[in-house]
């Protein structure tokens, strides 16, 4: 396990997120939407935090989001 791995914090799980996923398809919410929404979301959060620590961890946060939004949904 790399030093970068240990520290990650995962708050999501593959299968929820693949719940969400199929939910998003099936109300035919436009990813590229949802994409865009939560990078401003992210700009928003970020301005309240003071921290360049905290902002890092907004921006992992973040982008761990988008990535598991982003992935195909799982066929079951």
């Amino acid at each position: 396990m790399q030093a970068k791995e240990a520290q990650e914090t995962k708050f999501t799980s593959p299968k929820g997120m693949a719940a969400l996923r199929e939910l998003y398809k099936k109300m035919g919410v436009p990813l590229n939407g949802l994409s865009t929404a939560l990078r401003y979301l992210e700009i928003l959060t970020a301005n309240e935090v003071e921290t360049s620590k905290g902002k890092a961890q907004l921006t992992n946060i973040f982008e761990h989001l988008t990535h598991e939004l982003n992935i195909s949904a799982v066929k079951t």
